[in-house]
């Protein structure tokens, strides 16, 4: 039976509870406004960000970036990168088959499969997060979250076609400070949090160590089993050593940990996937769950994550105006996912039903090295930057199976395998899909961007970027054909290939005032060409490549009560990856993984800030997205003409032209109103609403209906309390407060001919109580 704070019977009553506590904001305000003299509003503080590799006031950086401090992921209850989405104009987050799907304005990881390179690089403290499926990390001890919009290469070590999204940790301090958290919430959830930091050694070494456990139970059941559906385990750790003796050189050095064991990100039944032919049925007819965020499997999947990084950080300041720095990091990445494709009780095996079973076992990991050198100088009226980068990755799975697994029920074909000339075990090697892949990247780059005032109004930008990579490819398994009939099908496939491209960046900035700056960049991207980790993909594909232009204005008006910030573009990108399944008699699926000719994209993003009065702020965030195929025809695996061995079967290709790419609404927005009443005792009261919308999401290229996220919004409120001296805090929150039912990414299931789907979290809610000092 699945528990939660508030019983299924009480859940509407507690989450009104909340609301109810919010609605009293008027009371409240009365209150702070009989303790305190009525004066002038104040204007925003300035916002510093290092999205130029250079500290600058968030207005003066003539690229599309959005700032979200620790205070703003804190009170929002942002604990993940999906989070993010609720804050972010024109950035999208789906998951499935544990990888993590970023899209930015349009332009994502457009595959569920191992193996190919995320579109939009994650770093932390300057070392990226190579692989999709570790970008599962938890936003912990953070000083702010940078995403920048658009590619980039020429200030990044790794280079990237959709965007960045900079992760700043909290860094070891002078003096001994630090903070405590607990959170309680519905569906037992507890989160404890904590970091502590100072001085080691005075004036010499400074420590600061943070850790988080989250746990919490299922969003569902697997009603076969009775266990909970998308529970969470989750723990992460952090330990910084900051060296600095007062001189030019200091050195950081990090050490990281994120692991996750739970029965999250396995994928739920929708529907069959070709509904009205009977004879392509979906293979687990007859035992779906009927709630859709539940479960019926003969047994529970797992899904498991574990990562370890060590980053070291070297700054020589040689002088006022030139600094060298040095990022070496090390990431080493393990997953597990276990789960039943055919999502459904139904035991398929040769003995029960004619069927292969459908249990799916994957096993990736990542083994990568990066070294990143800065040199930065800056001036009155020069800045530059220029680096060199290497980068080298080893990524694989290890042996995967789908199908005819003993655990799934199926004793053994051991006949068959002999008759082929394998060789058979104990346990029996029965396995109808196995596979041990894996893929190797060497990456070489120089970049460098400069920035030159040639008055005090007009500041000329230029920038490029040199990028080498060299590709291994080696996919080998068996495929025991005919779900596991036989014959044996032996795979051994090998490839290579190499890339270079070159990406160059133009700009200008012109400040009329010094209030308003208007600016305009060319910028081009480049992401390597790159195989998929299975035996039936295809060899190493082409690279993507991306044109971009930008037009925008920052101003911050009435003494920086008002900040208003709009960015046009408008992108042209060649060769996108795209991957899709399609069900095949004899291996049971076919992947297709190639380059999509042309996709291009324009639209328009708001961002606005208005202190209204003192204590009362009002933000605003939004997008027009117009991301469509330009060029592109493929065949649909959801059109049973497809399909081999259906009544119709005539393989036919489909027009793409017009149809909108993948994660792409066309409205996104954001409002958030926030009030910071001062109580007659000194304490503050903070209430804060988040309003979020986004239009219809495709998740395939072929647009289809039931493959895509209507609009939705959603909508998360909270109310803190914070002690006079600032050190204790209380907090209420409610998430997703009409508990909406919105599908995170929808998947056409080739294995078990099903659609299958995962989901935001329903509404929750909680209490959090914080200490800092």
């Amino acid at each position: 039976m699945r528990h939660v704070v508030c019983a299924s019977t009480r859940y509407f009553s507690c989450s009104m509870s909340v609301l109810a506590l919010l609605m009293a904001v008027p009371a409240v305000a009365q209150e702070a406004q009989d303790a305190q003299e009525a004066q002038p509003s104040r204007g925003f503080d300035e916002i510093i960000v290092t999205a130029t590799r250079r500290e600058q006031n968030l207005q003066d950086v003539s690229v599309a970036v959005t700032a979200v401090s620790q205070e703003r992921l804190q009170t929002a209850n942002i604990a993940d990168l999906q989070g993010l989405q609720v804050l972010v104009p024109n950035i999208s987050f789906g998951n499935d088959f544990g990888v993590a799907k970023i899209f930015v304005r349009g332009v994502g990881t457009n595959t569920s499969t191992n193996g190919s390179d995320p579109a939009v690089a994650l770093y932390v403290d300057g070392a990226v997060i190579a692989r999709p499926e570790a970008q599962f990390t938890g936003l912990f001890d953070l000083e702010r979250a940078e995403v920048l919009r658009g590619p980039q290469g020429t200030l990044f070590g790794r280079n990237a076609v959709g965007g960045a999204i900079n992760l700043v940790t909290a860094k070891p301090t002078e003096e001994l400070s630090g903070y405590a958290r607990a959170t309680v919430g519905s569906y037992k959830n507890v989160l404890l949090e904590g970091a502590i930091g100072g001085p080691v050694v005075d004036g010499l070494l400074y420590a600061r160590a943070a850790v988080r456990v989250n746990e919490r139970n299922g969003f569902g059941r697997n009603n076969f089993t009775g266990s909970d559906v998308d529970d969470l385990n989750a723990k992460m750790g952090r330990v910084q050593l900051l060296v600095d003796g007062g001189g030019p050189v200091t050195a950081l050095l990090s050490a990281e940990i994120y692991e996750q064991d739970d029965r999250s990100a396995a994928i739920k039944y929708k529907q069959d996937a070709y509904p009205g032919f009977p004879t392509l049925f979906s293979f687990g007819r007859g035992g779906y769950a009927t709630r859709p965020r539940d479960l019926n499997g003969e047994f529970d999947n797992r899904f498991q994550n574990k990562t370890h990084s060590f980053t070291g950080t070297l700054t020589w300041e040689m002088n006022d105006n030139v600094t060298l720095k040095s990022i070496t990091n090390y990431r080493k990445f393990n997953e597990q996912l276990l789960q039943d494709l055919d999502m459904s009780a139904t035991v398929n095996s040769l003995a029960t039903t004619g069927l292969a079973t459908t249990i799916q076992n994957r096993n990736p990991y990542s083994r990568q090295f990066s070294e990143e050198v800065q040199l930065l100088y800056t001036s009155d009226r020069f800045n530059a930057t220029v680096g060199g980068y290497f980068f080298d990755e080893t990524f694989g799975t290890l042996p995967n199976t789908i199908g005819l697994t003993p655990s799934g029920g199926q004793a053994t074909n051991n006949a068959v395998l002999a008759a082929a000339g394998f060789p058979t075990g104990n346990p029996p090697p029965a396995r109808f899909n196995t596979l041990r892949s894996e893929q190797t990247a060497k990456a070489y780059a120089v970049f460098g961007e400069a920035s030159f005032a040639l008055t005090d109004e007009i500041t000329l930008i230029a920038g490029g970027r040199y990028s080498k990579e060299d590709r291994t490819l080696a996919n080998a398994g068996r495929i025991i054909a005919r779900g596991g009939l036989g014959p044996v099908i032996s795979v051994n496939a090998f490839d290579e290939a190499s890339f270079e491209d070159f990406t160059p960046k133009l700009g200008a900035e012109y400040r009329p005032t010094d209030d308003v700056m208007v600016y305009y960049t060319y910028s081009e991207g480049f992401k390597s060409g790159s195989g998929e980790l299975t035996i039936s993909a295809n060899p190493i594909i082409g690279p993507e490549t991306i044109r971009a232009h930008e037009l925008g204005i920052k101003t911050e008006l009435f003494d920086r009560k008002v900040i208003l910030n709009i960015a046009g573009f408008v992108n042209e990108l060649e060769g996108l990856q795209v991957n899709r399944t399609i069900f095949d008699p004899v291996a049971g699926f076919l992947t297709v993984y190639e380059n999509a000719t042309r996709t291009k994209a324009k639209g328009v993003e708001l961002d606005f800030s208005w202190r209204v009065a003192d204590g009362f702020r009002l933000d605003f965030s939004g997008a027009w997205l117009d991301s469509k195929f330009d060029d592109f025809s493929a065949n649909d695996p959801l059109d049973a003409r497809n399909v081999a061995g259906s009544p119709v079967f005539a393989p036919v290709n489909v027009d793409l032209t017009g149809n909108f790419t993948r994660y792409s609404p066309k409205w996104s927005f954001n409002i958030h109103p926030q009030y910071d009443a001062t109580l007659s005792n000194g304490g503050t009261l903070t209430m804060s609403t988040d309003i979020s919308y986004k239009s219809r999401q495709f998740h395939t290229e072929f647009n289809r209906p039931e493959m895509s996220t209507p609009a939705y919004t959603l909508v998360n409120a909270s109310i803190r309390y914070t002690t006079p001296d600032g050190r204790v805090s209380g907090q209420l929150f409610v998430e997703n407060l009409f508990d909406k039912l919105v599908e995170a990414g929808t998947f056409a299931v080739s294995t078990s001919r099903a659609l299958g789907r995962t989901f935001l979290p329903p509404r929750v809610f909680g209490a959090v109580i914080g200490y800092k000092f």
